[in-house]
């Protein structure tokens, strides 16, 4: 029997690969190989380093992805990467196959991160030496009070007219100040903002956005994805960066100092989704201060907390890590 050899994605594997990624995915950029150079930030028509294939009889029967970063953990800047995109043959399952593309992730020196990872994944993830750090908790502020609980039960879809109260009332206070919010599309202006905010909330164990990473997450590509969109307050420091999908506006990070700001900046998130008809903002919060902020202004939160993969013998090189400060915008969340 032949052995299961580990390659990189490369033009000479783009049939192969859509092949067998047929079979998992229905969505076409999950086997477009424009989508995948660019997902992966590798130079198309090349060696992809960052999507790995296992082979076998000369066919695809895995896959892994790897997103590059660099993250600080408690003051130390550290290569990263998010691994994301596993899949196994089914035949192949229970054949070494995820070790051998986990082998090959693990042997580049970063350190390995992931999120959120289906009940599947979990398991050979676990098998294979990761364990999970806690993340941000996650919020839903309800703008259609029956669309925001449809997402449980569809009954709920004929009160879509119900509007929450709380964005009447924070429209009687703030509304003036939408006109205050300005949108930046420079991406060195964008990390320098980010930067500024992670200083002020003095955190440790996060992603690093330099100007590339941002240009890469924020920016569009194609028909592929749409971008972030970063809105800041010109009377004070605070902003917000959200982009929209299906029913929800979903908010990537936000920075204010005094609830007046955090009204200000929810609000105009708000205001941004009700013209476009969207149901509800959803929000990672990752700080007590936030928390305790947030729940004062009707958010729904969500009964799981988001989970960080890691890879158990580099967690316990920083003496129990036990959080990681996560965003929308720092894996492949919704890309």
């Amino acid at each position: 029997m032949e052995e299961v050899k580990i390659v990189q994605y490369s033009p000479s594997w783009e049939k192969e690969h859509i092949e067998f990624a047929r079979q998992y995915w229905t969505k076409k950029r999950r086997f477009s190989p424009e989508y995948i150079y660019w997902k992966f930030r590798g130079q198309p028509e090349q060696e992809l380093q960052g999507f790995i294939l296992a082979i076998h009889n000369d066919k695809v029967v895995g896959q892994i992805g790897m997103i590059p970063c660099n993250i600080s953990i408690r003051g130390k800047v550290i290569e990263a990467q998010w691994i994301c995109d596993l899949m196994v043959d089914k035949a192949m399952r229970g054949s070494n196959v995820a070790q051998l593309l986990y082998n090959h992730v693990e042997s580049n020196g970063r350190i390995i991160l992931g999120s959120d990872p289906s009940p599947a994944a979990r398991k050979s993830l676990n098998k294979n030496g990761y364990c999970f750090v806690t993340g941000p908790h996650v919020f839903l502020f309800p703008i259609s009070i029956g669309g925001t609980l449809s997402i449980k039960q569809d009954f709920f879809k004929a009160f879509k007219f119900i509007i929450n109260p709380v964005y009447y009332w924070l429209g009687i206070k703030r509304r003036s100040s939408v006109k205050a919010f300005m949108n930046v599309s420079s991406s060195e202006e964008i990390a320098n903002h980010l930067l500024v905010k992670m200083n002020a909330l003095n955190q440790d164990n996060f992603v690093i956005h330099d100007s590339e990473f941002v240009s890469w997450r924020c920016g569009s590509f194609g028909t592929y994805y749409q971008g972030i969109q970063f809105y800041k307050s010109q009377s004070n420091r605070s902003f917000i960066m959200f982009y929209e999908a299906s029913s929800c506006l979903y908010v990537v990070d936000l920075f204010y100092e005094t609830l007046k700001e955090l009204e200000e900046i929810v609000y105009f998130a708000a205001y941004k989704a009700r013209s476009k008809k969207l149901d509800y903002l959803k929000l990672m919060v990752n700080t007590e201060k936030e928390f305790k902020d947030l729940k004062k202004y009707f958010v729904i939160r969500m009964g799981t907390r988001t989970e960080i993969v890691m890879k158990q013998d580099q967690v316990s090189n920083f003496e129990s890590l036990n959080y990681f400060y996560y965003t929308l915008m720092d894996s492949d969340e919704n890309i």
